[in-house]
């Protein structure tokens, strides 16, 4: 077994979300671990995930945020389902929200509408489509900084809005303007990338999961302490059927096998993951700080 000493994260189903949000004292059982983030939904990104109840991922951290003190979240999405553009406004506002306890979780797994992805171009499929939904995201994300806001009540300017940039792409997905919504205090979030079979990572992704990523996937029936290289962190999965006090039986036992508690506070820094460098050239919006006002 390797010496280094990786983190431990949780992934739970829908009916598991279900029952922390009823149950207050296993929701402070859960808030109470130091992991290094949870994975509500977690059926959406892992075939062998089973799951009465599937869930709006990012309205779902957000309650398990608000109902916990501690706990981070990765909330699985995909762009089968939604927008890039609406899903940078869903990071943004959680990342206000929680204090930059959640981030996003992306796959290729993630169930499209029946219809398909109504987002691409009809007949088009590209495979630099992730590529380009998280570049979207994660510029969209940083093309209002937060601290443009001034709220200059003396001279009646909000914001200086020479400082909001144009996010205008025409790759897989068609983008014109910036986002609606201010990048968080603690900077953009996090944006992670899941592939239980491994291979590339999509560029714009902060953190990769999967047998040759940062962090990886614990085997559901050995979870024991092996694997290979030198992880970030480890995930456990729940298996089929399992309940989430019996997972949690499991998280303590792992924990207390020696993997390395996380500390609380936002996501980038209890994981390490270096802030995202504003990678938007310089395109304004908006011509004056007074067409705010």
């Amino acid at each position: 077994m390797s010496t280094y000493t990786p983190y431990l994260a949780l992934g739970i189903t829908g009916d598991q979300v279900i029952d922390l949000l009823a149950d207050d004292a296993l929701r402070a059982r859960w808030d109470r671990l130091p992991l290094g983030f949870t994975v509500p939904g977690v059926e959406r990104l892992d075939p062998a995930a089973t799951s009465s109840y599937s869930l709006e991922a990012t309205v779902t951290a957000t309650f398990l945020a608000a109902g916990s003190d501690r706990a981070r979240l990765l909330a699985p999405v995909g762009f089968g389902r939604d927008h890039p553009y609406n899903v940078a406004r869903r990071s943004a506002s959680a990342g206000h929200l929680a204090g930059g306890r959640i981030g996003l979780v992306f796959t290729e797994r993630h169930s499209p509408l029946p219809a398909g992805e109504p987002w691409l171009r009809p007949g088009e499929d590209p495979p630099h489509r992730f590529c380009d939904g998280l570049g979207a995201v994660r510029d969209l994300e940083q093309s209002w900084p937060y601290d443009a806001v001034l709220a200059d009540r003396a001279a009646g300017v909000f914001v200086d809005s020479r400082r909001i940039d144009r996010v205008d792409a025409d790759g897989a997905y068609r983008i014109a303007g910036p986002l609606t919504v201010p990048e968080p205090a603690t900077g953009a979030g996090v944006l992670a990338w899941y592939s239980p079979r491994g291979g590339p990572t999509p560029v714009p992704a902060d953190l990769s999961i999967g047998p040759d990523g940062q962090v990886v996937v614990l085997d559901r029936e050995e979870r024991t302490l092996s694997w290979t290289g030198a992880p970030d962190g480890l995930l456990l999965n729940s298996r089929p059927g399992e309940t989430l006090p019996a997972l949690l039986d499991a998280a303590e036992h792992l924990l207390g096998a020696g993997l390395r508690p996380t500390p609380p506070g936002p996501l980038r820094p209890a994981l390490g993951v270096p802030l995202a460098g504003r990678t938007l050239d310089p395109a304004p919006a908006f011509d004056l700080a007074e067409a705010t006002r």
